[in-house]
């Protein structure tokens, strides 16, 4: 869920059904048409849900040239990188570098793959891919470091609660993702 969600599933969690009339705008009902399943699940348990994606707008910001961090403005920044020194530092250690090679980037593809004669990618080619690694890896982290500070602040205020992350597969794979 993204992370502007989260009154949203408090809400609906708070209701008496995951289909509640107050909730029917057209954006609300395709959420909750989507993760109908999750919010049944979640009411019938008592479960709290937490919403930890950064939103789809700022996924985008940080992708473009120029982006980067200060391409998000200040509050969202804050929410999703509570601590935006150590997480450029972290981005630096070599053991981040070899998570960022060995698993991150598994999933990266090239969208200009023009090759000269020899089968090696033309300049503009491995320029485009090269600017297109970086926005990848821009967003990949972005999405990792939030979804791990929103569990972090979810575990500073309910210490005595367990956690069950639902996450794609590339986001939680063997070498770290969502640490």
């Amino acid at each position: 869920f993204f992370s502007s969600f989260q009154t949203l599933l408090d809400s609906v969690l708070a209701t008496t059904t995951a289909t509640d009339s107050s909730t029917s705008s057209t954006s609300i009902a395709s959420m909750l048409k989507l993760e109908k399943p999750i919010l049944e699940m979640a009411k019938a348990y008592g479960w709290s849900l937490l919403a930890m994606a950064p939103e789809p707008r700022d996924v985008e910001a940080i992708a473009k040239e120029g982006g980067g961090l200060q391409s998000i403005d200040s509050i969202s920044r804050a929410l999703y990188v509570p601590d935006t020194a150590g997480f450029i530092e972290t981005t630096r250690d070599p053991t981040f570098r070899l998570f960022s090679e060995r698993s991150l980037m598994k999933d990266f593809v090239p969208s200009n793959t023009n090759t000269n004669p020899d089968g090696t990618p033309t300049a503009e080619a491995a320029a485009a891919t090269s600017a297109q690694a970086a926005a990848f890896f821009a967003q990949k982290i972005l999405i990792h470091e939030t979804a791990a500070s929103s569990l972090a602040r979810f575990a500073t205020q309910r210490p005595d609660s367990l956690v069950l992350a639902l996450a794609s597969f590339s986001d939680v794979r063997y070498f770290g993702g969502i640490a």
